[in-house]
């Protein structure tokens, strides 16, 4: 009688109950501290951007005396070479303003609080004029052309949309050509928004472009760039605010356009709506 085959049964390979446990116990602790790295990253972040805020604010008063300073020496006109360090100071001084301004709006911006708008009507060829007028006084190597076609009149933040428009003057002075004028145009022919331009000579470096709206761009990759790098970050925010946009045109024919478009009416936050701007006599 032939021997009979057996087949021996093997149970399948397993990993032994307390190896399983660890393992799951080890992903658990972890992803916790993950977690954890994560929330003290953001508590970081924030405080950072809260003590920036807190130190824009403190630096306030120290720049307001100064500036007195410079204008008080101004005026006494004691000399050529005081009346060139009083002003120097300054244009220093203003230089420094503006970026306190930004680091607080930045602030603002980041920890959620957002920018406040008082509505007023005005005429957006005003304000560009304004800006250009100021513009030429830091920059008299520069010529800057305003020109307005249609209705600009609308209902805007003044001072902010003049912010909007210093930014984009500085950036076009710095980056555009001496030899060709900065273009600044309003085209108020649409009933519903006016839209602005401004044009220089000149495009940015390539490395920039992706960058150009983010805030704190490197200058260390353009030396013509003075400043935070918040500029164009906080004016497109400034136009978000508005219901309107900012974008740029770096094409070709060696020019850089900046576009705003701004709606004629802004939905106020509190209040009824702005009545219409009177027609001038």
């Amino acid at each position: 009688m032939g021997s009979a085959n057996r087949h021996e049964m093997r149970a399948p390979n397993r990993e032994p109950p307390g190896r399983h446990r660890d393992a799951e116990a080890a992903l658990r602790e972890a992803r916790a501290r993950e977690k954890e790295a994560r929330a003290e990253a953001d508590r970081s972040a924030r405080y950072n951007e809260l003590f920036a805020g807190m130190l824009g604010h403190e630096l306030r008063n120290p720049l307001s005396a100064i500036t007195t300073g410079a204008s008080y020496i101004a005026r006494l006109n004691a000399s050529a070479k005081a009346d060139k360090a009083a002003g120097r100071i300054l244009l220093s001084a203003q230089r420094l303003g503006r970026m306190i301004d930004q680091l607080i709006d930045f602030t603002r911006l980041r920890t959620g609080d957002g920018l406040d708008l008082a509505l007023t009507r005005f005429a957006l060829d005003d304000v560009a004029r304004e800006a250009a007028h100021a513009a030429d006084a830091a920059h008299p190597e520069h010529t800057i052309v305003v020109d307005a076609i249609g209705d600009a009149a609308g209902s805007w933040d003044r001072e902010r949309v003049a912010q909007i428009l210093s930014n984009l003057l500085d950036n076009a002075l710095q980056h555009g050509s001496p030899n060709a004028p900065v273009c600044v145009h309003i085209d108020g022919r649409a009933p519903e928004r006016v839209v602005l331009t401004v044009e220089n000579a000149g495009t940015l470096a390539s490395e920039l472009r992706p960058l150009l709206f983010e805030p704190f761009r490197g200058n260390e990759r353009d030396p013509r760039t003075r400043g935070l790098g918040l500029g164009l970050y906080i004016s497109r925010e400034i136009a978000t605010a508005h219901g309107g946009a900012l974008d740029a045109d770096l094409g070709g024919a060696a020019r850089t356009i900046f576009r705003l478009t701004l709606p004629r009416n802004v939905v106020r936050p509190h209040g009824p709506p702005l009545p219409p701007l009177a027609a001038a006599p």
